[in-house]
């Protein structure tokens, strides 16, 4: 039996919540800055969505002002490294002279390391500039799919034993009410979150940045940009397009090898959308798929999409 990575059905509460959600603490804060991920080679074309989604994590957490510094990331930055480097030594090779004198500064970065073909350690990094204390934590998770919605809990932790106060704690969604949006206040903003509704995708995020995930059942994510467009009637339409490179698994209905022929010529995944009376999203998927014959062709096909989340 083939091995299938777990589906990773994430649901980004911080992409749909408000941060007034959590109760305030003392006015304690700290500035948090956030270096990325090392990721395996063989995990390459995961970076993306795991960067994005640790991000989301932090972002949310109002004791913590939250800085992207994963371009270039300590990735980058450890290129200078010499093989006497410890990986906690990394945070010596930071320019902090722009942070901020009068807040406490943290930095924090993780390092993924492949065990086998599904088990996965994740080892999280911080240092509190204020003090030079650093922590590390490491853990083990057994597959992609828990090590992405799990860290939630790592990084509770390792934060908690970095600084001196307290940190409010991540904590999963329950289920909410979303208000309806009707298509003339239709935004990016309002649409992000977690939708559902087409056999071979688990879950699609939508995130307020304009940017989102499409993941499919098969494991494979797709990178996805988010826009709204008007159209010449004056209707308000959705436009979500695949970003980077082809793959396969984007095509779980066409053989694997007969798709990668056409890899050359493919045009990216697009989806255009209307949002219904009943705040669904409803419309067109743009892609390849095999017509009677066995030939690949592109194809319109009618979609809808639901909320979840």
């Amino acid at each position: 039996m083939n091995k299938i990575i777990k589906q990773i059905s994430i649901i980004i509460f911080s992409l749909t919540l408000s941060t007034n959600c959590f109760p305030q603490v003392a006015n304690k804060k700290a500035d948090l800055h956030f270096f990325g991920i090392i990721i395996p080679p063989t995990l390459e074309n995961q970076k993306n969505i795991s960067e994005n989604l640790f991000s989301a994590h932090l972002r949310i957490i109002p004791e913590l002002n939250f800085y992207d510094n994963t371009k270039p990331g300590i990735e980058s930055l450890s290129k200078d490294k010499t093989e006497n480097n410890t990986i906690i030594s990394y945070f010596d090779l930071i320019d902090t002279s722009s942070f901020s004198k009068d807040q406490i500064s943290i930095g924090l970065f993780a390092k993924i390391t492949k065990l086998d073909e599904e088990n996965l350690e994740c080892t999280l990094y911080t240092k509190n500039f204020s003090t030079n204390k650093t922590s590390e934590l490491k853990e083990n998770f057994k597959s992609y799919y828990k090590l992405l919605t799990d860290i939630k809990n790592s990084i509770n932790t390792i934060l908690k034993n970095t600084v001196d106060f307290e940190i409010t704690t991540i904590q999963s969604t329950k289920k909410h009410s979303f208000p309806k949006i009707d298509e003339v206040a239709m935004t990016v903003e309002g649409v992000s979150g977690t939708w559902t509704g087409e056999k071979d995708i688990t879950k699609i995020i939508l995130m307020r940045s304009g940017r989102g995930f499409v993941i499919f059942s098969n494991g494979a994510s797709m990178s996805i940009t988010v826009n709204i467009e008007v159209n010449e009637r004056n209707h308000k339409i959705l436009k979500i397009t695949q970003q980077g490179n082809f793959n396969a698994s984007f095509y779980p209905n066409i053989p694997r090898q007969k798709a990668l022929e056409y890899s050359q010529k493919a045009s990216p995944i697009q989806w255009n959308f209307i949002l219904t009376e009943s705040g669904n999203l409803e419309g067109f998927k743009y892609s390849l798929t095999l017509d009677n014959d066995g030939n690949i062709v592109e194809q319109k096909n009618h979609v809808t999409w639901n909320k979840i989340n």
